[in-house]
């Protein structure tokens, strides 16, 4: 049915309302893109006391800057602020006043209309000596920037509307398209971000972290690797970025500890980035262009008389066709497609956050590498056993390499499968990549996780070979844009209410280490000596945190209780190691002992399906020339009920894996794992710091002549 004639008044409608839309979007971020900050001084004869017999002083903010944006009720300032002595950046604590107060230095915040500081300590005894000033950088309020992306939302939906009445649904299909591709792909370089001392905080781990914040409707995106530093007074030189670097989870920046030095010696960081349309507006665009569409194909549907006829008839005369089933499902289809296009997918956000970070995701490492691979020279890739086994400042310090470790929890072959599929196609010729493999993995391991993405067709091809279905359709339905919403109902809901809010993720930091860095054996087994510390350093988890994170690995550093018990030392590295370091040995045998092993183990050939893919695996390897080693792992002595139980696991992986590997070249390698006792464990068969300082040089004594 072709759209009935307009009129030139009505058909400049739709033109008119899309220009609005786009007239108030390029507002949104072109008009607050580069909004410069005011620098103003301190009149010392307003700077008084917060409070007596307390070095806490207070400056009124009221009237400093005409217009300053203030919240009506708790009188919060709401454009950032900056306070500097004598040109160096004083600390933000945001209302905490007691980090303030007594015995801190240089710090401040900002509160009730007015600026509450300490001086720095070279100032503290006598503050009016300094000069202090203020930056305030001007920002449009929620209100103004929530009202630009009503106004363009209310003229997308008439001007889709009436694109479709005036002109046919195909251009107002292609003009909604071209809508979702402006809020969605646009880009727009600004000035860089700038993150000094104020901007600080610390995680419990002691590395630092910063909040990104444009206002509602957009975003920064930030380009990290290209991070530098300018020196302490305001227009100093940039310097370059010694030791330190940067990684991204959401709106929040998390550097390494190597940065501290930089911060504290007033300098600023510099970070390029780009301005974009966050999920708000996208999802508001997109969501208008939709109604817009939907309104239409109402009213098209009302206009003809015979369109819903069928609607009133009795269920048994409604004719049922295929053009009705998909008259139904394209809105629900049309929808599940605008969610995954308004709101990035797993796989898409961790891919465009790259990090080596072990407590990154690993489609996040696996960016990381596409990124650096020649920059290293051996990768080491499995399942949780390469994950914790495997470190690469340690093997390295032996083996003279540059390595870095792809491996993960639960990623077992239906995973492994898509990410190797992914990895041959970057290693370059002259790098070795190891594979750890166990018997374990040659029958099912239980649920499919959301480790690594498995494509659609992947998932079905899956199913024809005989993988099992049990978070198989989990993981694909996860990492899909259209289907994703599927999956995180629980996410969903939470963001209805927090629609800003970025999913919860650890710190992710970026920073490569040589092999250079060879005291890090002995760091670790310096660390293994805790066990033997008194309680009191053994409770105390800042101190604890504090100590794992002064190896020069470490990314991140969790502290793990039972029960009130502080047990173990986890240190996620910098190249995506998992390293467990016992607290209490004796909670960690005792655990064993509940889960040690009772039966005579009889083990059938390998399972048809896992046997597929792992030949699968070793052809893709094979097809592209890559340098492979497969590794041979076993499980903790304790979950072998006899010497004969543990023989058995070795015959099956001589009888079926070994020729495998071999019949294609690839070299196989095999420790002696006699030599490793319960106590080098921390569960059934992940290797403790005890016992990777046993294995990392035996590792690498088997990999010595398959490494340049």
């Amino acid at each position: 049915m072709m759209p009935a004639k307009r009129s030139s008044a009505n058909r400049l409608i739709p033109v008119s309302a899309l220009l609005g839309s786009i007239t108030c979007l390029a507002v949104l971020l072109f008009g607050f893109a580069d909004l410069k900050p005011a620098f103003h001084r301190l009149d010392p004869a307003k700077i008084t006391r917060y409070s007596a017999g307390r070095q806490v002083l207070q400056y009124p903010l009221s009237g400093l800057v005409p217009g300053l944006p203030l919240d009506d009720v708790s009188k919060v300032i709401h454009a950032p602020i900056v306070l500097f002595e004598n040109g160096k950046p004083l600390a933000h604590y945001p209302t905490s006043y007691d980090l303030i107060g007594r015995g801190a230095n240089g710090r401040y915040s900002a509160i009730d209309s007015r600026v509450i500081f300490s001086p720095s300590a070279a100032f503290a005894a006598a503050p009016a000596q300094a000069i202090y000033e203020l930056r305030v950088t001007p920002r449009p309020s929620s209100l103004v920037r929530g009202g630009f992306i009503v106004a363009a939302s209310v003229l997308m939906v008439i001007a889709i509307w009436k694109l479709a009445s005036a002109y046919g649904l195909g251009l107002a299909l292609a003009t909604s398209a071209l809508a979702a591709v402006l809020v969605i792909g646009l880009r727009m370089p600004t000035t860089p971000t700038t993150i000094g001392a104020d901007a600080i905080r610390f995680y419990a781990s002691g590395n630092p972290f910063a909040q990104l914040d444009r206002g509602l409707g957009t975003e920064l995106r930030t380009r990290l690797n290209a991070l530098r530093f300018r020196g302490e007074l305001r227009g100093g030189a940039d310097l370059p970025a010694t030791d330190c670097s940067a990684g991204r989870s959401g709106m929040t920046v998390d550097f390494s500890a190597g940065c501290i030095k930089h911060f504290s010696a007033g300098e600023t960081a510099l970070i390029p980035a780009e301005l974009t349309f966050d999920k708000v507006t996208r999802i508001a665009i997109v969501g208008s262009a939709l109604l817009g569409l939907l309104i239409a194909s109402a009213f098209r549907a009302l206009a003809s008389e015979q369109r819903f006829r069928w609607l009133f008839n009795e269920p048994s005369r409604r004719p049922v066709n295929g053009s009705i089933v998909l008259r139904s499902a394209m809105p629900i289809a049309a929808a599940l497609v605008a969610i995954g296009a308004v709101a990035p997918y797993p796989a898409l956000r961790q891919m465009s956050q790259p990090s080596p970070a072990a407590n990154a995701g690993l489609p996040n490492r696996l960016a990381y590498y596409a990124e650096h691979a020649a920059e290293f020279n051996l990768v080491f890739f499995g399942d949780s056993r390469t994950f914790t086994d495997v470190h690469p400042h340690l093997v390295d310090a032996h083996l003279r390499t540059n390595s870095i470790n792809l491996g993960q929890f639960s990623n077992w072959f239906p995973t492994q499968r898509a990410f190797v599929g992914d990895l041959s196609k970057l290693v370059p010729p002259a790098t070795t990549v190891v594979w750890s493999v166990g018997r374990q993995n040659f029958f099912p391991g239980g649920t499919v996780q959301r480790v690594y993405p498995i494509s659609l067709p992947e998932a079905l091809r899956y199913r024809l070979i005989g993988v099992g279905d049990i978070g198989l359709f989990d993981n694909v339905f996860y990492y899909s844009p259209a289907l994703h919403v599927l999956t995180s109902r629980s996410e969903w809901r939470d963001r209805v209410f927090n629609i800003l809010a970025q999913p919860a993720s650890l710190p992710q930091l970026v920073r490569t280490a040589s092999a250079a860095e060879a005291p890090a054996m002995v760091e670790l087994d310096k660390l293994n000596d805790l066990r033997n510390a008194a309680p009191s350093v053994k409770n105390d988890t800042t101190g604890l945190a504090r100590i794992g994170q002064s190896l020069k690995f470490a990314s991140s550093v969790d502290v793990t209780e039972d029960a009130d018990r502080v047990t173990s030392l986890v240190i996620w590295t910098n190249r995506g190691g998992y390293l467990r370091i016992e607290l209490e040995p004796i909670y960690f045998r005792e655990k064993q002992r509940e889960s040690s092993s009772t039966s005579t183990l009889v083990i059938p050939p390998p399972h048809p399906p896992q046997m597929t893919l792992f030949r699968e695996m070793l052809g893709d390897f094979a097809a592209r020339g890559v340098r492979l080693v497969v590794n041979e792992v076993e499980e903790a002595p304790q979950t072998y009920a006899s010497q004969a139980a543990r023989d058995a696991d070795r015959t099956f992986m001589d009888r079926y894996v070994r020729p495998e590997v071999e019949k294609r070249g690839f070299p196989y390698v095999r420790i002696d794992w006699n030599d490793f006792a319960p106590d080098d464990y921390f569960d059934y068969n992940h290797l403790n710091s005890k016992g990777v300082l046993k294995f990392t040089p035996m590792l690498a004594a088997a990999l010595q002549k398959f490494t340049r």
